[in-house]
């Protein structure tokens, strides 16, 4: 990958001196127990990812969470590759609201851009180091609204949260209060270049609190409304992939077509009920039909 310099912050997230209050905000046992709800939750959002940059499936590119840890915006935009690009969030759960943010570094903003231009990831673009252009911007930003998508549906599934981009061009209230930040590399990080890039940062009183909530809740089931639920059937789906058409590709369907899926050929099946993820698996066959043997318990529902 091509390399990148570093421009000047924005002031809202330019570093600042050393803050007593926020340093001492970042420890405590909340953070600490709200940051591994985050990190247990944290695949989640790699399967979303995967549903909303399919290329990354398509060239079979690696990606990972690589942390999860309590940081300041600021912080951590100050230690990414340059240009980097910021969508502010709005979080809101359980009665609490606050603000966050999805974060590309300038890798990760040069891999999709490549991606959507039909480029097969073997010469990204080299982007101009004191930002994006204006049209580089709003093929990003259109990308980033996708991830904001999918990854708002894997935390409300999650938390219980709701994630919207903000509306807002202010400078961002958020950015030197404490959050909890999941580091998502794309790449070998082994390999000759850097990997990208993207973070996904919660106010942490947006995250405990739910997860407080989600906690209270397990604790008050009746045993009796459990016993009920058990005879209750569901529609269990096992989705192979995904694939998006254009109108006129779609109406032109015929019988002996192929549709590509976003899936590899080995990959992970997501099974879901009633919309919600609850196992991956793996597609096999038993006695002479298409079975999926269970790999992963994602997480029962409330």
């Amino acid at each position: 990958m091509s390399s990148f310099s570093a421009p000047a912050l924005p002031a809202s997230l330019a570093p600042k001196r050393d803050n007593p209050l926020l340093r001492s905000a970042l420890g405590g046992a909340r953070m600490e127990k709200a940051s591994g709800a985050f990190a247990k939750e944290a695949p989640r959002l790699l399967v979303a990812l995967r549903r909303a940059v399919p290329f990354l499936s398509r060239r079979r590119v690696p990606i990972r969470v690589a942390s999860v840890k309590p940081c300041s915006l600021t912080d951590l935009v100050a230690s990414l590759a340059r240009p980097a690009f910021v969508q502010p969030l709005t979080v809101r759960g359980a009665g609490v609201g606050g603000r966050g943010a999805l974060v590309l570094d300038a890798h990760a903003s040069a891999l999709f851009l490549d991606g959507v231009l039909g480029g097969d990831g073997t010469g990204l673009p080299e982007l101009p180091p004191n930002g994006l252009t204006a049209p580089q911007s709003a093929l990003v930003a259109g990308i980033t609204s996708n991830i904001v998508r999918t990854f708002a549906e894997a935390l409300e599934a999650a938390f219980a949260v709701r994630v919207t981009p903000a509306r807002d061009e202010g400078e961002d209230p958020a950015a030197d209060r404490a959050s909890i930040a999941c580091v998502i590399e794309i790449g070998d990080p082994e390999g000759e270049g850097p990997c990208a890039q993207i973070i996904v940062s919660l106010p942490k009183e947006v995250l405990g609190s739910s997860q407080a909530d989600v906690d209270a809740a397990v604790m008050k089931t009746d045993a009796r409304v459990a016993q009920v639920l058990e005879t209750v059937e569901l529609d269990v789906v096992a989705e192979l992939g995904r694939v998006r058409l254009r109108v006129a590709d779609f109406v032109r369907l015929k019988v002996g077509d192929t549709l590509k899926l976003d899936a590899q050929v080995n990959g992970d099946v997501t099974v879901r009920a009633e919309t919600k993820e609850i196992f991956r698996g793996r597609p096999t066959t038993s006695g002479g039909q298409i079975a999926l043997a269970i790999r992963e318990v994602v997480r029962h529902e409330r």
